[in-house]
């Protein structure tokens, strides 16, 4: 079966976001969470330029969207 089954209007980049959040919202215990953050240093935002680039993440300029930048690297890797 397709992965949406009556289609999307989702770009590829936004459907690889689309994914990544799924698997995100998958583990939301504090403690997966906190893993996914500790991952996210581990991967260099030059690995997803285009998908932090849709999710105005690519040059953060907070705490909160440094840990939402990591967040996404997890989920995206």
């Amino acid at each position: 079966f397709p992965k949406f089954l009556f289609g999307s209007d989702f770009t590829p980049t936004e459907e690889k976001i689309y994914w990544a959040l799924m698997k995100l919202k998958k583990n939301s215990s504090v403690f997966q969470r906190a893993q996914q953050i500790g991952q996210g240093f581990m991967i260099s935002p030059t690995s997803f330029p285009v998908e932090l680039e849709r999710m105005s993440l690519k040059n953060p300029s907070s705490i909160k969207e440094i840990i939402f930048q990591k967040i996404l690297l997890a989920g995206l890797s």
